[in-house]
């Protein structure tokens, strides 16, 4: 069986939805950007050389609907580059990357460019249009639970109280700050130019442009919820947005102008499996891999 390895890997910066960099800017731009970047990152390595592009997404619906998985193979690689969207809902990107690594140890494929885009600006959690199905719904109701009354869930069997969560996410912040600060994503975020239209003081229409090329600091937003009474959602307590950073971190090997592999992690040392769990008690870039086979050149 050949091996697979991650020989290059860029993502996009996290923005607020609905108010960050990003919210004018569509999640298969955001894609073929991220696609040519890292590209780009490897001159040696022909676009026809990649042999499929899978891209994940949760909620495969207007801006990131249709067949956005070939639709940003063309545009990023050439129209003779296949591609496929992949629904897992939350892990759907890191899913691509497990049936990228079994496709190349397989032999299926030599050279895979794998990961996930999302918008949850231009797209709902749930989609716009979302039809429960009534035998379900009152059969079996906790399939539709959303993740706040799943975390309420998860709150309760365990006796997590609210002091604790806060205290979690407090510190998880003050790492991501550090990280942040530190420059220790700044290597795997490509900076992507955006430009955005919006209406200045005297209500004249304006453009800008700019790079979105940093995490943000989290913190900075701050919401209160009022008239809630579970613990996740008690009255008068602060509400931090949060958003995972990187899934993966860049693994990439040193590469030599002949694309031999020096001191490459294998991909077997990264272990993905799939469980199944209640659905009531549920525990989430734009992040692509380039993968290829040890065999190949």
């Amino acid at each position: 069986m050949q091996e697979a390895y991650i020989v290059a890997g860029y993502r996009t910066a996290v923005t607020k939805s609905k108010r960050g960099g990003f919210r004018f800017t569509r999640p298969d731009d955001l894609a073929v950007e991220v696609i040519k970047g890292l590209m780009a990152s490897i001159p040696n390595l022909e676009a026809s050389r990649v042999d499929d592009v899978i891209v994940g997404n949760a909620v495969p619906e207007a801006e990131q609907g249709l067949q956005v998985g070939r639709i940003i193979a063309a545009r990023a690689l050439g129209f003779e580059v296949p591609g496929m969207t992949v629904n897992r809902y939350c892990a759907s990107g890191l899913e691509t990357i497990a049936i990228a690594t079994a496709k190349i140890r397989m032999g299926m494929a030599d050279c895979i460019v794998a990961g996930g885009t999302e918008s949850m600006t231009m797209v709902p959690t749930a989609g716009w249009k979302t039809v429960p199905a009534y035998s379900i719904a009152s059969d079996e109701p906790d399939y539709y639970l959303n993740m706040g009354l799943t975390a309420e869930a998860v709150a309760k069997e365990y006796n997590v109280s609210r002091e604790d969560q806060d205290a979690f996410s407090f510190n998880s912040h003050q790492k991501a700050i550090n990280a942040i600060q530190s420059g220790y994503f700044k290597e795997g975020i490509l900076p992507i130019n955006v430009e955005q239209v919006y209406l200045d003081e005297a209500g004249k229409k304006k453009t800008r442009k700019l790079i979105v090329k940093v995490l943000i600091s989290l913190l900075a937003d701050v919401y209160t919820v009022k008239e809630m009474t579970r613990e996740i959602y008690k009255p008068n307590k602060n509400i931090v947005d949060e958003v995972d950073s990187e899934v993966i971190q860049k693994i990439a090997s040193e590469l030599l102008p002949n694309f031999k592999f020096v001191q490459a992690e294998l991909l077997e040392q990264i272990p993905i499996s799939e469980i199944s769990c209640n659905s009531k008690m549920l525990g989430d870039s734009n992040l692509f891999d380039c993968f290829f086979n040890d065999n190949e050149w």
